[in-house]
């Protein structure tokens, strides 16, 4: 099919180096377009929008970025034209809300009404996906609180050609096609690769909260702030000699006997109260804030690498998931991180003149002159033009192997967690910031008398200034 590019909304095909045209579209990054026009046509501008059709099919849509004009030998001029996709629209507005116990598909959509509409992003494909107990983003752009969302929820986001918004199970984004011995393909390769091997999964979570803890001091006549183990998390009960004490918050309130602050390790008397000697004893029972640190092995992935390199056969990874808190939670991260991951994956590459595959869509491949038969992860998709007298374009895709046990649908099961809720920072304040204009009229008299028998008769003079 015949490829069609606009800008600002000219066709502007008839400019196009053909040779120098470019897609690359992977899973979890932005997609980029390459172009390089003849200086027949206007320069194009900064945020300019464009438009690529291949056929009646858009394929992409975007905004040119850093256009640069180059002078060639023999005095000829051209237009290098990067286009960045629409994605780049959530990178330009913030976020300042609070969402308590809402779906995650209800967050999505409140964002794009309230911080996209204006910018031309409409709601597409937005399924609920689970419940979000609290999530406060507190002047975040709107991609990172995307992002978030889709890290939490195990569901994708795009901002598509058309400038929808979609966010949805991954397992409902199936590729239109599916590739067996009879497709249109060409060049097939399979690739088997160690990267991102792992067999032993450390992932370091945030904070959890202790069971109920209690340690105790004894006085020496002049100590009033005790340290305990762990930063304090809830309020503590304190007793001396037995004798229960009245608790405070430090700082915040007065009159008690003990203070304590959520994050800290100490705990303090009052000035007021008599200090602690040796035959005194403070007792404090109190449930702390503790990291959180998992690690999960695939016993017989490593035996499988012991046998075939000797050694140990052990491969560790160590994943950051600060917003986990709970031990079970990152524990059931760091599985689904093995099931992923703890195989020698299997990269399919081919050629196709077919559009319609995507980054992030699952693949039906079966090829068993290749040994291959399952689903597979698009992860990239490069467009070319390869200048065929019919103008078809060149598709380049590259996929990914489903997990050790099951397929891609069942890992992406998994890590939605059904049934489950999340926090996204359950302890942050969010302050708006209200800017308001208004206008005072200030004015002042004064009465000034003549020296003079003449004109002895008073002025009243008055200045008004105006304050917006």
């Amino acid at each position: 099919m015949p490829l069609t590019v606009k800008i600002g909304g000219v066709d502007v095909t008839e400019a196009v180096r053909r040779d120098e045209f470019n897609i690359q579209d992977a899973i979890n990054e932005r997609s980029h377009l390459t172009l390089k026009l003849e200086s027949s046509i206007s320069r194009p501008k900064v945020g300019e929008k464009v438009e690529v059709y291949d056929g009646e099919i858009k394929i992409f849509g975007g905004e040119v970025d850093e256009p640069e004009t180059i002078e060639l030998d023999g005095g000829e001029k051209e237009y290098d034209v990067p286009v960045v996709d629409n994605h780049a629209i959530t990178d330009r507005r913030i976020v300042a809300e609070v969402y308590e116990n809402q779906t995650a598909g209800f967050i999505f959509t409140d964002i794009i009404s309230k911080y996209l509409a204006a910018e031309g992003i409409t709601a597409g494909n937005i399924q609920d996906g689970p419940t979000i107990t609290k999530a406060v983003f507190n002047y975040v752009p709107v991609s990172q609180c995307f992002d978030e969302l889709s890290e939490l929820t195990g569901f994708q986001w795009v901002i598509n050609a058309d400038k929808s918004a979609d966010f949805f199970n991954r397992t409902t984004f199936v590729a239109p096609i599916s590739i067996d011995e009879n497709s249109n393909i060409r060049n097939v390769r399979i690739r088997r690769s160690r990267a991102d091997y792992r067999n032993r999964q450390y992932i370091r979570a945030g904070k959890d909260v202790s069971d109920p803890r209690t340690e105790s001091f004894k006085g020496d006549g002049a100590t009033r702030t005790f340290t305990v183990a762990l930063p304090i998390a809830k309020a503590p009960t304190i007793t001396v000699n037995g004798v229960e004490q009245s608790v405070g918050i430090g700082q915040v309130e007065s009159g008690k006997q003990w203070y304590w602050n959520e994050g800290e390790k100490t705990f303090y008397q009052d000035y007021n109260e008599p200090v602690l000697t040796s035959t005194d004893t403070v007792e404090i029972t109190y449930q702390g804030y503790f990291p959180i640190m998992v690690v999960a092995d695939e016993e017989s992935a490593q035996a499988e690498r012991k046998s075939i390199e000797g050694g140990t056969g052990i491969y560790e990874s160590v994943e950051e998931a600060a917003n986990i808190n709970s031990g079970d939670a990152a524990m059931e991260y760091a599985m689904g991180k093995l099931r992923r991951y703890a195989k020698i994956s299997e990269i399919l590459t081919f050629n196709t003149f077919e559009a319609g595959l995507k980054p992030g869509q699952l693949l039906s491949v079966n090829l068993p002159s290749y040994g291959l038969s399952g689903e597979f992860l698009i992860s990239r998709v490069t467009i070319t033009d390869p200048g065929r007298a019919d103008g078809a374009l060149n598709y380049y895709v590259e996929a990914l192997s489903g997990e050790a046990v099951g397929s891609w649908t069942s890992f992406f099961k998994k890590i939605i967690q059904q049934g489950k809720t999340f926090v996204i920072r359950e302890n942050e304040v969010l302050i708006r910031l209200v800017q308001f204009r208004d206008r005072v009229m200030c004015g002042d008299s004064m009465t000034v008398s003549s020296a003079t028998p003449e004109s002895r008769m008073g002025y009243a003079i008055i200045g008004f200034s105006e304050i917006a």
